[in-house]
């Protein structure tokens, strides 16, 4: 598959994008910071938040800054793990289209099209953009998750506590710190997650702000991300529960 060099820079557009891309759990979202749950009460707790976040859909814009400041404009749909994004300018005109569900991932952008797993595809970045490392659609799924882990990993998590925040580590199976989560004591809403390679080496860094309630839900509307020298930054403008 051969690309056009206004295909190639759409691509590291996307790329960028993807690099950067009940009433218990009431009783525990109130909770004061002298509650003191467990490992298993806490896991507990974002397990009941993520099976409460409802299918969305919303307007977003992205501002990239590197060497120069670029930005674009794109509506959001997610639901049951499927994520749909359509890249435009604000002039109207289509950057990309890309749709993920399961295993699978097509991107159509104005000249090419890609359709194949999402190994594939991560492959295809990475061989094309050899100084970037980092998942680029895991990113997205942290996105469509509010900011939540996710539990159905087989990584070990480990839970420590400061005076402020909640730190839970995950590891691999070869004990290979893989990610961290930093979470605001006071509400339990997640702040940050830290990426690392095998080395110990941090590759990115997701910052989460501007929670608001949608349903019985909390989502972020302003997500930083970055990864030296890239940063981005994602605010919707707007979001809503998509009709069932």
């Amino acid at each position: 598959m051969i690309f056009s060099e206004k295909t190639s820079r759409q691509l590291v557009l996307l790329g960028a994008l993807l690099f950067f891309t009940g009433c218990a759990a009431g009783i525990l979202r109130e909770a004061s910071p002298s509650q003191d749950p467990s490992l298993e009460e806490l896991l507990a707790f974002y397990q009941r938040e993520r099976e409460a976040i409802p299918p969305l859909k919303g307007l977003m814009k992205v501002t990239i800054t590197d060497t120069i400041e670029k930005g674009f404009w794109a509506r959001w749909r997610s639901r049951d793990g499927a994520i749909e994004i359509n890249g435009f300018e604000l002039l109207g005109g289509t950057l990309f289209n890309l749709k993920m569900k399961g295993s699978e991932l097509t991107l159509v952008s104005s000249e090419n099209n890609f359709t194949g797993s999402r190994e594939g595809f991560e492959q295809y970045l990475k061989a094309h953009h050899s100084e970037i490392q980092m998942e680029w659609v895991t990113l997205l799924d942290w996105i469509a998750r509010a900011g939540l882990p996710d539990l159905s990993m087989s990584h070990q998590p480990i839970l420590s506590k400061e005076d402020d925040q909640f730190i839970l580590d995950f590891f691999d199976s070869d004990d290979h710190l893989t990610h961290r989560v930093l979470i605001e004591r006071a509400r339990l809403r997640v702040k940050q997650a830290l990426f690392f390679n095998k080395e110990g080496l941090m590759l990115v860094r997701m910052m989460f702000d501007d929670y608001r309630p949608i349903r019985q839900a909390f989502f972020p509307f302003f997500i930083k991300i970055e990864a030296h020298p890239r940063q981005m930054e994602i605010v919707f403008k707007a979001l809503k529960v998509l009709a069932e």
